[in-house]
């Protein structure tokens, strides 16, 4: 569009059905990435817990993250009833879950929400709602680690890998992972999506986690471990840490380390 159009008010009048929703499409846009800039090093040189929805994450263990920073994601909410604990950011990447879900996160989930780009116009209107760029790397670029969310964050088959990108972004330097039991009872096997039934077993901190019908990813550990590995390396490299913290479960690409000695430390 010439600027000479921009300023002829004839011009502006006759094309504002095209023009008045790219101008708002422009304004969102601006308004996003000020609040992703707000967000660039804001937690310099803390610590912080990324929450999984695993079967080892206990109430409990919320109770005593209160005073803490924590990301959490998808269905956490659930947990609301139990806890007075409330995440400090809460994530959400996956297709599915946002598609079928929507209402309900942005229903019962207060504070900061962290969206993949994608879905954005899902949450139109929502002050709350920050979104991310987001791209699903080609095989042989994988796995790829951002440290800029507001250049991109990639996918790496778990929403954990993208709260560690963006705990990276807000600087975070001690990243303790809890309730990641990386395990699960349904697994990849050549089919990326199912529909819940009734017969699949549960693999969540809530046995009603997900409900018959309901579309659902597949994990595909192998690759998901290969980014916590470009994560840990990352981090690493610029003299930050990531440990585990999580009960049990099956991911020992961190090193280990039980809640009470991450809370001590």
């Amino acid at each position: 569009m010439a600027l000479r159009q921009l300023v002829n008010p004839f011009f502006l009048y006759r094309n504002r059905d095209r023009i008045i929703p790219h101008l708002g499409e422009h304004r969102d846009r601006l308004i996003n990435d000020w609040k992703l800039r707000k967000l660039k090093n804001r937690h310099y040189g803390g610590r912080c817990y990324i929450i999984g929805n695993g079967p080892s994450l206990m109430m409990d263990d919320l109770e005593q993250l209160k005073n803490e920073v924590t990301f959490a994601s998808n269905k956490i909410y659930l947990a609301f009833d139990m806890t007075s604990w409330r995440p400090s950011y809460y994530v959400v990447e996956d297709d599915h879950m946002i598609e079928q879900h929507h209402k309900e996160i942005c229903r019962y989930v207060s504070g900061t929400k962290l969206v993949n780009g994608k879905w954005k116009d899902l949450f139109r209107g929502e002050r709350q709602v920050i979104w991310y760029p987001w791209a699903h790397t080609k095989a042989y670029e994988f796995p790829k680690f951002s440290g800029d969310a507001r250049d991109m964050l990639y996918c790496g088959y778990m929403v954990t890998y993208i709260s560690l990108q963006l705990a990276y972004f807000m600087g975070f330097t001690r990243v303790y992972l809890i309730g990641v039991d990386f395990h699960y009872l349904l697994n990849y096997s050549g089919q990326r999506s199912i529909e819940h039934a009734k017969h699949h077993q549960q693999d969540h901190f809530t046995p009603n986690y997900f409900k018959p019908g309901e579309k659902r990813y597949l994990p595909q550990l192998a690759r998901a471990e290969q980014a916590m590995l470009c994560a840990k390396y990352f981090f690493e490299a610029h003299r930050r840490s990531i440990q585990n913290a999580t009960r049990g479960g099956k991911l020992e690409v961190f090193q280990r380390v039980s809640l009470r000695e991450a809370l001590r430390n």
